[in-house]
């Protein structure tokens, strides 16, 4: 039951038994079955996918191998899928450009200082 990943109580509760009793008495087996299913399970993944054993006469369809070897390289090798999305501007393939409410208020602000500016006052020796 520990195998299909029934909680410790419930396993207590169809044996009849409290969940201190079970964990007193089968602690080891609890412990273990986990283990030993992860075994046999990898095994059968393993042996799949490089069609040796027992497992290379019960699969023989390369889709489901191959499904097999994702599996286990994403799940045990830590391999990922990805995907890179690169956003581009119309004209060009140029980088899409983005202004802010700040952006625009110092390009004003600009602006303006251009054109308030102080005129220039000619210098005393001309």
């Amino acid at each position: 039951m520990a195998v299909c990943g029934i909680p410790e109580a419930k396993i207590a509760s169809a044996l009849g038994i409290s969940k201190p009793t079970l964990l007193r008495y089968f602690r080891a087996e609890l412990d273990i079955s986990q283990t030993k299913v992860k075994v046999e399970v990898g095994t059968f993944i393993v042996n799949s996918i490089l069609a040796k054993g027992p497992e290379a006469q019960r699969l023989k369809d390369e889709r489901a191998r191959a499904t097999l070897a994702v599996f286990f390289a994403k799940t045990r090798m830590g391999w990922k899928e990805t995907s890179i999305q690169q956003h581009t501007g119309l004209a060009g393939g140029d980088p899409i450009e983005f202004k802010t409410a700040e952006d625009e208020l110092d390009r004003k602000l600009a602006r303006l200082a251009t054109r308030t500016a102080a005129p220039e006052v000619p210098s005393q020796s001309e």
